[in-house]
Order: structure tokens, then sequence, then C-alpha cells
């Protein structure tokens, strides 16, 4: 299943497969207002469960319980990825400018060489979906900021001619 997301002028695929595919619908409703249909992408992410036979790497990020992402040096990906089957890192390039990030079980590798990405969601985990909404707002910061824009949370209005934004955490009062 392939969603594309027009972002600050940036054309992102998002390529659900295999059993991740029961939550596209979710992320079609989540991004409706920035679907795109029939457009070339400029930056692509691949979104999969690893096979039950691979295991992550020794950093335990099967049982990662901190909300807190944590940077995994490319070159112990990339030797935890030669381990593993080949399929599983298509088309990654992993350099010194690879980012590679964990949340909550999850992993994304980013390559700001090629645009290109992938998550890698732990099947045996009880949530195994927790992490990914988190790591596509990454993967999106990541290839924005390549492009020279990025995100906000925000709040924003126009008052007599004038704009003002609002800048804060979720729950902050942005909106009140």
């Amino acid at each position: 299943m392939k969603l594309t997301v027009r972002l600050a002028g940036t054309n992102i695929a998002i390529l659900f497969l295999g059993q991740t595919v029961e939550v596209a619908p979710l992320y079609e409703h989540i991004y409706r207002d920035f679907s795109i249909r029939d457009k070339k992408s400029e930056a692509t992410l691949k979104v999969r469960f690893l096979p039950e036979h691979l295991k992550f790497p020794s950093l335990s990020l099967a049982r990662q319980e901190s909300a807190e992402e944590k940077v995994i040096p490319a070159r112990t990906v990339a030797a935890w990825l030669r381990k593993q089957s080949n399929r599983e890192a298509e088309n990654l390039v992993l350099n010194e400018r690879t980012t590679c990030i964990a949340y909550l079980g999850g992993l994304l590798v980013y390559s700001p060489d090629s645009s290109s990405g992938q998550i890698f969601l732990p099947k045996k985990s009880p949530h195994p979906f927790r992490s990914l909404y988190r790591l596509l707002w990454v993967f999106f910061a990541q290839v924005l900021g390549e492009r020279g824009s990025c995100f906000l949370h925000a709040a924003a209005l126009v008052r007599d001619g004038k704009g003002y934004v609002f800048l804060g955490e979720s729950g902050a009062g942005k909106s009140t």
C-alpha cells in the first residue's frame, strides 16, 4: 500500500509492506489533508515488520520502553543488517550521514544520500505500531531539514492583518 503526502513542497511516499498494511487506512486518515495521488515522490520510506526469525541488534531495541528517541550509530546498524537477509537492507545507503533512530522498539534508518529510509517494527512486540507515528515524524523532519524546511508544533492565527504563531508542547494551551 502506497501513501504519498506533500509536506512543505516535498512529495514523500510511504510504502506499507507486508502486514503493516493493516495500519495504512489509519495513516491515510491522519494525513488526508496532505495526501496526493499520482505524483512523483522526492523521498521514499518503507515500513515493514522484521521476519520473526530476525532479531534487533544487541541494543535491546525490541524491549526499549523509554519514550525517548535513541540515536544508534550507523555502523552498528550496518553490521546488524549484514547479518540479516539482504532483502531487509535493499536500497539502504549506510554511511556516516545515515540517521538511525530507535523509539519504543521501532528503528528508523534514513539516508539523506538517497532520500530514502526504512522503519523496522518488531513483530513480537505487544504494541508493534506504537513507535510508528513518532518515527514517521522523525523521518519527515529529516527529509524536510535536508531541503531547508522544518516542522513546527504550533497554533496560528491572523488578527488585524498580522500573523501570530504560538509554539509549544502538546497540551500547553496553544489553541486556547
